[in-house]
């Protein structure tokens, strides 16, 4: 009788196992090597849908084959004899990535790692890494242009959004270590306020978090400072906001500019020579458009010479959407006597639309009233940009991941820090895979969150009731010791969520409750 009973179990425990092997996101291929000698001898012995999924092989067509019939290329690797290995050594052997295809399986890149089994036997777990190594590829690209733009790039981030003083460096570029004067890549990670101590009282640092807070990009201006060689120099700053409750600040060096400007309004005697060899483009107006005078830089900004370029209207190279702004512009520097700097896009000459910032002043030449200009190409500054909006809509879409494991469960496995924009995004792709997948149970994994707070316990609570509210359960795994204390002493009611200790225990419980 006891016999039986113990028998009875180890049935029980096998099917438990089983299941979990069959339901787990992991792809599974259970190898049986029967000659130790020949590592062409293995045949595959068990395999689990996450396996037909990520191959696309299904498990019927290949069950109980051979390895050179179920896949006859990685007879063409090391992979079969590295697996004959693992069992003859009983070790775990951590294979790295694999590159595999076939007439069946497309081109693709694995994960992959193998485990001795008993009986002669490996246990390979897999995983699909070909679009992280895309987009590892794509942010190193990335990454390569950012340090190459001839623009200076800082992108802060504000750990308290309560608290101007929390903001810290989390990505400089070698431009921008020329222009500060000094190596700030080195000071990744470090505070602002331990960085620039000069400027902790002042604005600045409220200005930066006031931007991150309100989410909208602001012109910061100018700001003026001597070189190591003694020259004075002049740095345009503008900022715009990242997500993560981060910003990104560029700083372009100015100085030929404002040299041109300045002198153009100190010496009329020095103004063709300045004109002409400024590398800002330069123009003399007539108030109904009619350029009077342009230098080579502002011809070269739409693909013309100067003679061409006298021989057009600015209405002709202002598309016809900047008009409106434009006139307004106008309005207002017959109250001020100047307008700008803003920034629109001028016509090239093939067409295409050329980004630039333009500012100018009412000039009086030999009695009559001109409109002088100045117009800068800012291509360059609107590429980094673009780069680093690209960066950050990579990373957010890679922070929340949502993998369907059944026709009714679906998994979220958090890593990292929760913060406010962060737990929005958890709450949205939760309920859209909840959605979409007709999901019952909505499994939430905690494991690689690093800190759990008041904020991240209310997020999580938020999540579940959102999930109830679409007619599924939520279950939330991975809950450490050291977490399950916390959220007692915060007092957080998580009566009306299921928990389990492990992301197994809880895919086990929504099998069983399917």
């Amino acid at each position: 009788m006891a016999a039986t009973k113990e028998n009875g179990i180890s049935n029980h425990n096998n099917t438990i196992y089983a299941d979990i092997v069959r339901y787990m996101p992991t792809a599974v291929h259970v190898w049986q090597l029967e000659d130790r000698q020949d590592p062409r001898s293995f045949r595959l012995i068990a395999t689990n849908p996450a396996a037909t999924h990520i191959t696309g092989v299904a498990m019927e067509d290949i069950l109980g084959l051979r390895m050179e019939q179920a896949f006859p290329a990685l007879f063409d690797t090391p992979v079969p004899e590295l697996y004959a290995h693992v069992v003859r050594a009983q070790q775990i052997a951590d294979l790295g990535e694999v590159t595999y295809g076939d007439e069946r399986v497309n081109k693709r890149v694995f994960m992959v790692q193998a485990r001795p089994l008993g009986h002669d036997s490996v246990l390979v777990t897999f995983e699909d890494v070909t679009e992280q190594k895309r987009i590892t590829l794509q942010l190193g690209t990335y990454a390569e242009i950012v340090a190459r733009m001839p623009i200076g790039m800082c992108v802060w981030q504000l750990r308290d959004i309560d608290d101007p003083h929390s903001l810290w460096l989390a990505l400089a570029n070698p431009t921008a270590n020329h222009a500060a004067r000094m190596n700030l890549e080195a000071m990744i990670g470090q505070r602002f306020v331990d960085i620039f101590p000069m400027l902790v009282n002042t604005p600045l640092p409220e200005v930066y978090a006031d931007i991150i807070r309100s989410g909208q990009p602001r012109n910061l201006g100018e700001t003026r400072f001597d070189s190591d060689e003694g020259k004075e120099i002049v740095m345009a700053l503008e900022a715009f906001p990242l997500p993560d409750n981060m910003l990104c600040v560029t700083f372009e060096n100015i100085t030929a500019r404002k040299l041109t400007e300045e002198a153009l309004r100190a010496s009329e005697a020095d103004s063709n020579s300045l004109f002409e060899q400024s590398p800002i483009g330069l123009a003399l107006s007539h108030r109904d458009g009619t350029l009077a005078r342009v230098n080579s830089a502002y011809a070269r900004i739409i693909g013309r010479s100067v003679e061409e370029t006298l021989a057009l209207n600015y209405w002709q190279i202002t598309p016809e959407k900047y008009k409106a702004h434009d006139l307004e512009q106008m309005k207002l520097m017959e109250t001020t006597g100047r307008y700008g700097p803003y920034e629109k896009e001028f016509l090239h000459r093939n067409g295409q639309l050329v980004p630039v910032r333009l500012s100018g002043l009412i000039v009086e030449r030999h009695g009559q009233s001109f409109i002088w200009s100045s117009v800068e190409d800012i291509t360059d500054r609107r590429q980094a940009e673009q780069v680093i909006s690209a960066q950050a809509a990579t990373l957010q879409e890679l922070s929340t991941p949502l993998l369907s494991i059944s026709d009714s469960v679906v998994v979220m496995p958090l890593v990292g820090a929760i913060d406010t924009q962060r737990a929005q995004n958890i709450i949205e792709t939760l309920l859209t895979g909840v959605a979409s997948n007709r999901a019952t149970t909505a499994i939430i994994d905690i494991t690689g969150v690093v800190v759990v707070d008041t904020q991240v316990a209310n997020a999580l609570i938020r999540a579940a009731q959102a999930v109830k509210l679409l007619g599924a359960r939520a279950v939330l795994t991975g809950i450490r010791p050291e977490v399950a204390q916390t959220l007692v002493q915060l007092g957080v009611d998580l009566s009306g969520i299921v928990t389990r200790g492990t992301l197994q225990d809880g895919i086990a419980f929504a099998i069983a409750n399917q």
